[in-house]
């Protein structure tokens, strides 16, 4: 039937999956996984802090 064509064309994403392809559409200055979680910093929060004539610092590097 027209519906289970429909049904067989969906696709199925991994939370994972869908994180990584909303990282790299947004702009991320650097993203990874550390211990099973995913971490970003988005180019618009640095933006944000500079705007604010603040430095912003980064520390990217998971402990």
């Amino acid at each position: 039937t027209p519906l289970e064509q429909e049904e067989a064309k969906r696709v199925t994403f991994s939370i994972a999956e869908v994180w990584l392809l909303r990282a790299s559409e947004v702009g991320f200055i650097e993203y990874g996984e550390y211990k099973n979680n995913y971490y970003g910093t988005s180019i618009d929060s640095v933006r944000s802090v500079l705007a604010k004539n603040k430095v912003c610092l980064l520390d990217v590097q998971p402990h």
